[in-house]
This record gives structure tokens, sequence and C-alpha cells, in this order.
């Protein structure tokens, strides 16, 4: 999801106008170059997001991997975090598990007391050893959670494999749908893999996850007709030699999402300039992506690193609130405590605003845009606009530019407009194929002087989704 300012409002009598604009609509095909975009910057927040908390399961790591997830039930903002117990510098000891934070924010977070999924009492089982990087996506009432199953006990031991659990309450119970990827199977190299990143285009699911091969970790791409599988690997999507600041070693822990036509991934790799963890972006059209091409437009730099004189992992990047945010995982500050998870912003109303498509966000859609967050707000001003009594005396007029997100059908999406209170004025279905929508509606009377317009792309439950390249809007007296 993009959100992008559409235009600029001209302050002269009898008219409040939005200037038609192109809206970094790019161009999909072979015919758009992938060149390097600059990526959005995060500023870190002082201070841990999710500390760990002594004599517990979370005692020593909160971010052994972890996810930003709304919970449908009960309204609320819940991060899914890898935990572990053990004793620094002891691998060996202790047990990874999964926990739960929610808030009704970004701040003044609570746990749940105890995991919502720990080892597998199965003896044959290749999570059995612990449970760690949680990646969640919500899909027609359940919830997937993939997760990175170990066979032995500690922090990362023994083999691993990226297994599946479901629930239709983020907060459990959790059933085991078993593994659904493991290293040495269907051309992958035969060490383990970690971290699963999920999204969806069209009628179709994508993972990315990366794979070890000798003691080097790189990026791997898998497909499935459904989130619960069956999973077919498609091969590797990017080797560590594809960022050229990294030392050659360690790419790992993509996070991907899906903005207008293109795939944004954040990563994190060991640098050659002090073989520490740092945080690296790169993008790829979906077009190249559904023709198996591999060529990503990596940054030539990282874009975050040494915060606050740690070393930074893990990625997962959502929205909220329109604006962009991180979960990162940065070392802790409390004795025998290891990593947890930390947060970093961007500037609001200044980046694009990206969903991540098949993956939950903040606002629990799945669409390019959804009800939940407006495209644009014109904030209306009587004086300017020479409304003398009421805005019932007024009309909304003006033309969107239209097109469909390749894979998607725009049959179901809906254009709605709507005025301050949710007083709706347009609500217009769209059709197969649509370019333009014409908007020509009155205006409806509200109590507010200077209200405040929403215009909405409303993505339906089926696959429609949206992308808005020209919008030229007005508002006259009648």
């Amino acid at each position: 999801m993009t959100q992008i300012e559409l235009g600029t409002l001209l302050t002269k009598p009898g008219a409040v106008e939005l200037i038609g604009k192109e809206l970094e609509a790019r161009t999909q095909g072979e015919n758009r170059p992938n060149r390097v975009l600059p990526p959005v910057r995060y500023k870190p927040h002082a201070g841990e997001l999710l500390p760990v908390t002594p004599g517990t399961f979370d005692q020593t790591t909160t971010n052994a991997g972890c996810d930003m997830v709304y919970d449908r039930q009960r309204g609320l903002n819940t991060i899914i975090y890898g935990a572990w117990n053990g004793t620094v510098g002891d691998n060996n000891s202790g047990e990874t598990t999964i926990g739960l934070a929610y808030s009704d924010g970004l701040s003044n977070w609570a746990k749940l007391p105890g995991p919502i999924l720990s080892k597998n009492p199965s003896s044959t089982a290749i999570d059995r050893g612990g449970v760690t990087f949680p990646q969640v996506t919500y899909w027609d009432g359940v919830y997937y959670m993939y997760y990175i199953g170990f066979d032995a006990p500690g922090y990362d031991m023994g083999d691993s494999a990226i297994c599946l659990a479901v629930a239709t309450d983020v907060r459990g119970p959790w059933t085991r749908r078993g593994q659904i990827l493991k290293g040495g199977q269907q051309g992958l190299p035969n060490d383990r893999i970690w971290r699963p990143t999920v999204f969806r285009v069209g009628q179709t699911w994508y993972m990315v996850f990366n794979s070890s091969n000798a003691g080097t970790e790189e990026l791997w791409r898998a497909r499935a007709p459904h989130p619960q599988g069956p999973w077919t690997v498609e091969g590797r999507t990017m080797p560590v030699s594809a960022v050229p600041w990294a030392n050659g070693t360690i790419l790992s822990d993509p996070d991907v999402t899906v903005s207008g036509d293109l795939l944004l991934l954040h990563f994190w790799a060991l640098a050659t300039s002090d073989n520490a963890g740092k945080i690296g972006f790169a993008t790829l059209p979906i077009a190249d992506w559904l023709a198996g091409r591999t060529t990503w437009a990596v940054y030539p730099e990282p874009t975050m690193e040494m915060i606050f004189g740690s070393p930074i992992t893990r990625p997962v990047t959502f929205e909220y609130d329109g604006q962009r945010h991180m979960l990162f995982c940065g070392s802790g500050t409390q004795a025998g405590s290891k990593e947890t998870i930390r947060l970093a912003s961007a500037a609001p109303r200044i980046v694009p605003v990206l969903n991540a498509v098949g993956r939950e966000n903040m606002y629990g859609g799945v669409g390019l845009f959804n009800s939940a967050q407006p495209l644009y707000e014109l904030r209306l001003n009587r004086d300017e606009c020479g409304v003398r009594r009421s805005w019932q005396e007024c009309r909304l007029r003006g033309r969107l530019h239209v097109r469909q997100f390749e894979g998607y059908d725009l049959a179901g999406t809906r254009i709605r407009i709507t005025m301050e209170g949710g007083t709706p004025v347009v609500d217009v279905a769209l059709k197969s194929g649509q370019a333009v929508v014409e908007v020509d509606a009155r205006l409806r009377d509200i109590a507010t002087v200077n209200p405040a317009v929403y215009l909405y792309a409303v993505a339906s439950p089926s696959d429609s989704q949206l992308i808005v390249t020209q919008a030229a809007l007005r508002v006259e007296n009648l």
C-alpha cells in the first residue's frame, strides 16, 4: 500500500481543488528498469521495546525472531516473539519458546505469563528441542504461524526445519501441522534453515527464507497455493554476494512487503568493515519475481547499523497510524540478557505506507488499500470554499485514474469517499479492467465547520487490489 500526497489545496473563492498529479505509479513489465531505490530511513527509539523478564521463559532473550500481528478478537497490537531462558555464552542451556505481548498502541507492552508455543512433546518431531523465529499471517479466519523448529535443546541447536501451527485466536491454542520445509530437501543445501517471511501475489503464496550451506547463509524462495501448503522450493533468490557491503558469510532473516508493483526486502548481513550485523534494503519488480528473475536492486550501503553501540539484526517492518515502523534485534541491557526487541520509526507523512500482502499488518487488511486507512484526507475549509450556510450546498466533482495490481482483478473493489463521522458521499463498485472513476456527488451536511473528507479504496474479501495513478477532486458550490 502506498500513501501518497494526491495534490495541493488551492485557496481561492468558490472552490478547493486537488490538482491532478502523477502518483508514483510504476510501469509494470520489463520496460521498467530495476533501479536502486532509496530506502525508508528509520530513527531508532531509545531503550528496549520488549525487555526480558527475569525468572521467566524469556529471561535471556525476547528476539529470537518476532512478528507484529493484529489481534482481531481484542483489537490489540500483538508481538509474537521467540524467547530463550538459557545462559549467555552457553547455547546448550535453556529452552527456546514463543511468547506473546500486547498493547493498544506501540508502547506499554504487557506479556502473557507463559509461552503460546513450546517444544513438541513428540520424541521424533523436528521441533522437539525448541521453537523460534515466528512469522504470522491471517487468512480466511485462521492465523498461520510459520516458525523454526530445532531437534536439540538450547539456543539454535541441532537440525532445523520450517514448521507450521494454526489457530483461530492469535493467543491460541495453536495446533501443529508439522514441518513444511527442511534442509536437504527439494534442492536445498543439506544444512539448517531459518526465519521465513510469507506474502501473497494473486492466488499464490510465497515464502522467502535463509538457508545455510557450510556456514554461508543466503536467501531462498518457495511457493504454495494456500498458506497451509504444499510448499515448493523454487530456488535461491539472493546470494550473499549480491550485497556489496557484506563480508560474504551471512545474509539472513528476510522481511518482504509489497508496495505497488515492487517487492521491498529488508534483511541483515555481516558487514565487511567490522563483521557486525547491519540491516540492508533491496527491491525487485513483482513482474520479475513472477518471471523467476532474481536480480534484486540492492542499496549499496547498510540502512541501519550499530544502534546505541549494539549490532542490529532481524528487521520486521509494519504500518501503524499512517507511519512506517521497524522492529529489530539489539543487545539486551539487563544483566544476563542477550537480545531484545527494539523499535525504529520513519518520519510520518513523508515515506510510503506499505502493507504486507498476505502477511498481517496493523490494519488487518490484505489489500494495497483498505477501509481502515484512507488514501488521502482532504480538510475542507468553509471560508476557502465560499460556503455560506451548509456543506449540503456543495458538490464533490472530479476523476480518479486507477489500475489493477498485477495478478488481481478490480471487480469487487470499491472507491469510497466519506465525510468526517463516516457519512458516505461516494460508494462505487469497480468493474474488471476499469481505468477511470468519475466523481460527482452532493456533500452531506454535518455540524463540523471545517470537516475532513476521506478518500478510500476498499479491497473486498476476494482478490482485489488497486493502484490509484491520478486524482483530481474539486469541491464546488451548487
